[in-house]
């Protein structure tokens, strides 16, 4: 461990007498207070330290003194505070009884991403205790703290390869200044021919700057000074009329006499003054995603040095789309593209069904085969004789074993496949057999087809259409004729159980084991039972949202022509006259239609052919190559919220339309700001960006609402979503026991119309629980989720009370909690289990009635008073319109009334008869209950309701 010199500054002398002076008292005073005074440190502290490393220099050095030491604890340091959110440092005690201490770096300290730090420090002793407990801290210290560098970057260039062309001049060598841009003379002087750039990653100036270059290539006519500039500096050969390129390797030293790991490369061109071919255009084209039609090459002129073409023609070709697709198709599943072109009636996409994934929501359907999985779907295909299979497929040459894309076998073993397309070695086969054929003898049953699409390792689609016996394959819109047919005997259907396998082929047998694996990759396997991809689907499913636009076809020159390929990725132009020529390729410009385009860049390149009469030579025109990089759209943050938990009465819930779920739903969409974001901060980020007005309008491609828990039971439990006519065209809806899935490429507000006229009807009303269902909604197959909105629904049960006065009107309760409670003329009858429930209500029932406890008393003894006599004085009880609501959670104490003023004891209990006479009431009241239509003792969940059900006995009242 380094430190600085110690040296004792006049206050820490006069600090360290203190102590001796402090000591001898507090040692005398057993009784004083212990922790009386704070440590001590310096005001100000400098410091440096090396990136990478842990130590830091510090001047003065880190120690900390305490006036109430030796005193154990509060006179011993504990330690050393670094003040500042994010600070890389840390003060470690080295010596509690001292005060010494360090101060450490975290690990990752980088001077190129900080030089200087300042920040505060304190000094903590140990408390009184040694528990931190009345633990003091000094007062607070400045830090600042010099990162130095270290010379771990080398030299870098900004580029790998440096060009330039140079025109030779006829006459002379001197420097032709008038030159456009990037070309100079191709003779002796001081101008500047181009100029090389090299950088250095290392923050100090002794590192971090470039000192000088140097050129490898031994006997280069060429000079390179310290600054990159690279000059003539010897004779350089002629260029004849034709091009002439030097090439030459250039290093670069950092001041820390660090070389760069790469070297750049200088290539230099020598041509003629005048030179063949386009100018004035831009390697690199931004195209903000949304930008519409952006034109590619607004200054663009054709140069043909004096020469006379008789005609020209040029292509221009964009590579859409990135990774190695033909074009951006990261976009919907190929189901809802189908349904975009009109093409999906019928269409069931096999790989999605075969992943059996738990979600109903589309998502992509691609998925890359390395020869060892495969996917089984559980049911057979059962084809007909007109049928269409279409995929697209990345495959490249895997040798002479045959692989299976789809593959329908017998489950027995006995090799016999009613369905299969294979790959082998560059060929596509494609095998039908039908079950029953009318007429006899063999029919054709194997199709071959050579092509080289089947193994160039490019994206194709692929189509066979069967009408048969015909069978066509199309790739990429081509139809291609088969090189060879064989035939085959019909097989009967009606005892073969197949196995549908997809990436392999079923073999059979007890050990059910798979072969003929694929190697390539699938997306968007799709079958149409009983329909054919017509040649209007294919090139609608063909489109791409991306390729070249050309708008000026009105303004055409003489003699020229314009004309685009199937997917617009070519644009062809034809004319006779070069400036004409040049004004109309001005107008080609790149368009991605797509709201999230795939970011990245896209190649773009210029061909072009000059013809030129008989007795002349036309020169050739090199090709041009730019990069249209696109940009990244905002990424949505899908967000639907509604109204939850619902508590619908009980009743609605089986009306013929059940109960509205989400009148008031909504589909938010904004820009996403952070994407690991909590769902809490979502929501926030949600309500700001509605109050801002900062939403996004954009399409949706589904949604679902699944029931949670158990599935939703069909015989009397149903999602209903009664779209009306303008909706309905637009979506498709699909019920299941799992709950609802809402698919078709339509705008967010549509969803949102659509997802207000949810409603749930259950018509068990016995049986009616709490209910959960989640909502969520995708964009681009998957790439786009909204959040899993949680839905309750919790019925509400109302206790209907007939008979009920004005002054007593019964109110709903919730299912669980509420019952009826009635007043009869006939015997005593008390619902319940319990003979504490019992006591309860009896204890409620007579403290609700203050008039005739003690004639209650007597009734609930046995004492019968009859007659006039017993009657005078009395007043009348009319109790025919009387209705008591017992609440059990109420307690006798809570009511104010004793045991002992009821009059219920173990005695009267007992001599009430309750038990078998009891039950024999209650039987007797369940059965005029059954008999008059009524619930009797089940309530609306067919369970004993916590209310109790009281009758009224007056038949003994004396009045």
């Amino acid at each position: 461990m380094r430190h600085a010199a110690t040296s004792l500054s006049p206050s820490r002398l006069l600090f360290t007498l203190g102590i001796l002076v402090v000591v001898p008292s507090s040692r005398s005073l057993g009784t004083a207070k212990v922790n009386r005074h704070k440590p001590w440190i310096e005001e100000l502290y400098h410091g440096v330290v090396t990136e990478n490393e842990e130590e830091v220099l510090l001047s003065p050095p880190l120690v900390a003194m305490d006036h109430d030491a030796p005193t154990p604890y509060a006179g011993e340091i504990c330690g050393f505070r670094v003040l500042g959110a994010g600070t890389p440092f840390e003060g470690v005690v080295v010596n509690s009884s001292t005060g010494e201490g360090v101060l450490r770096a975290r690990p990752g300290l980088d001077c190129e991403s900080k030089t200087e730090y300042e920040f505060g420090i304190q000094a903590l002793d140990c408390g009184e205790d040694g528990q931190h407990r009345r633990q003091r801290k000094s007062h607070r210290a400045t830090v600042r703290v010099q990162v130095q560098d270290v010379n771990e970057f080398v030299p870098k260039f900004t580029q790998p390869v440096y060009e330039v062309t140079l025109l030779k001049k006829e006459t002379g060598d001197e420097p032709d200044t008038s030159e456009p841009e990037n070309k100079g003379s191709a003779g002796r002087g001081d101008a500047v021919v181009l100029r090389v750039e090299a950088t250095d990653g290392d923050c100090s100036p002794q590192f971090g700057q470039i000192c000088g270059y140097e050129i490898l290539t031994p006997g280069s006519p060429f000079s390179i000074d310290m600054d990159g500039n690279v000059r003539v500096s010897g004779l350089l050969p002629d260029a004849d009329g034709s091009e002439r390129t030097m090439e030459f390797i250039v290093t670069a030293f950092d001041c820390g006499k660090r070389r760069a790991q790469r070297d750049a490369i200088v290539r230099i061109h020598i041509r003629a003054p005048c030179r063949h071919g386009w100018q004035g255009w831009s390697d690199t084209i931004e195209y903000p995603a949304g930008g519409g039609a952006l034109p590619l090459f607004p200054g663009i002129a054709l140069e043909t040095c004096q020469t006379s073409p008789t005609s020209l023609q040029a292509s221009v070709a964009v590579e859409t789309g990135v990774g190695g697709r033909t074009c951006d198709r990261d976009t919907y599943s190929e189901l809802s593209r189908r349904r975009l072109c009109d093409a999906a009636s019928g269409a069931v996409e096999l790989l999605q069904a075969a992943s059996n994934h738990s979600s109903k929501l589309p998502s992509s359907s691609r998925h890359h085969f390395e020869g060892s999985e495969a996917f089984m779907l559980n049911q057979a295909l059962n084809l007909s004789g007109a049928f269409s299979l279409s995929v697209w497929l990345r495959h490249r040459s895997g040798g002479d074993a045959r692989e299976a894309i789809i593959c329908e076998g017998d489950r027995t073993g006995t090799g016999i496949r009613k369905l299969s397309l294979f790959l082998h070695e560059c060929r596509v086969i494609f095998s039908f057999r039908r079950d029953v054929i009318e007429q006899g003898g063999s029919h054709p049953a194997d199709f071959y087809w050579k092509l080289e699409q089947a193994c160039d390792n490019e994206w194709h689609f692929y189509v066979i259409n069967v009408d048969y016996p015909a069978v066509t394959l199309l790739v990429d819109g081509v139809s291609y004729d088969p090189y060879q047919v064989s035939s085959d005997w019909p097989i009967s259907g009606a005892d073969l159980e197949t196995q549908v396998v997809i990436g392999a082929c079923w073999q059979g047998g007890e050990a059910a084991q798979l072969g003929d694996y694929l190697y390539g990759e699938l997306w968007g396997l799709l079958l149409r039972s009983g329909i054919r991809d017509s040649r209007r689907d294919i090139a609608c499913l063909l489109a791409c949202q991306e390729g070249l636009d050309f708008s000026a076809f009105d303004s055409l020159g003489r003699g020229m022509k314009v004309h685009f390929n199937p997917t617009q990725s070519v644009l062809t132009l034809e004319g006779d006259d070069p400036e004409a020529f040049s004004r109309t390729l001005r107008h080609a410009a790149y368009l991605n239609s797509r709201f999230f385009p795939s970011p990245g860049p896209r190649r773009v390149t210029i061909s072009t052919q000059l013809t030129c009469a008989p007795d002349s030579t036309c020169p050739s025109v090199p090709p041009v190559s730019a990069y249209v990089v696109v940009g990244r759209a905002p990424e949505p943050q899908l967000w639907i919220s509604a109204a939850s938990p619902l508590a619908p009465e009980a009743s609605d819930l089986a009306a013929p339309g059940g109960v509205p779920l989400t009148p008031a739903l909504r589909i938010l969409s904004f820009p996403r700001i952070n994407s690991d974001i909590e769902a809490q901060s979502e929501e926030n980020n949600m309500a700001e960006g509605e109050r801002a007005g900062s939403g996004l309008a954009h399409n949706l491609e589904a949604c679902e609402v699944l029931a949670q828990g158990s599935t939703l039971a069909s015989q009397y439990e149903e999602l209903l979503l009664l779209l009306p006519s303008e909706l309905a065209s637009m979506l498709t809806l699909h019920s299941s026991a799992e709950g609802l899935l809402i698919d078709g490429v339509a705008p967010m507000a549509v969803y949102q119309q659509a997802l207000r006229h949810l409603a749930y009807r259950n018509t068990n009303l016995h049986h009616l629980t709490r209910r959960s269902f989640v909502i969520r909604c995708t964009e681009l197959s998957g790439r786009f989720l909204s959040n899993d909105f949680v839905l309750e629904v919790n019925p509400l049960h109302s206790a209907h009370l007939p008979g009920s006065p004005s002054h007593l009107i019964a109110e709903p309760r919730l299912a669980s909690d509420a019952a009826d409670s009635n007043v009869g003329s006939s015997t005593t009858t008390v619902l319940g289990i319990s003979a504490v429930v019992v006591v309860v209500a009896v204890c409620v029932v007579l403290g609700a009635v203050t008039l005739g406890v003690a004639r209650v008393r007597a009734t609930q003894r046995g004492i019968v008073r009859t007659g006039a006599e017993g009657r005078e004085g009395e007043m009348d009880w009319d109790d025919s319109g009387l209705t008591i609501t017992v609440n059990p959670m109420e307690s006798c104490e809570e009511t104010g009334i004793s045991e002992d003023e009821v009059g219920l004891d173990e005695e009267s209990s007992e001599g009430e008869g309750y038990g078998e006479e009891e039950e024999e009431e209650e039987e007797e009241e369940e059965s005029r209950g059954e008999a008059e239509g009524g619930p009797g003792r089940e309530g609306h969940l067919g369970s004993s309701t916590p209310y109790a059900q009281l009758e009224w006995d007056d038949s003994t009242l004396s009045y």
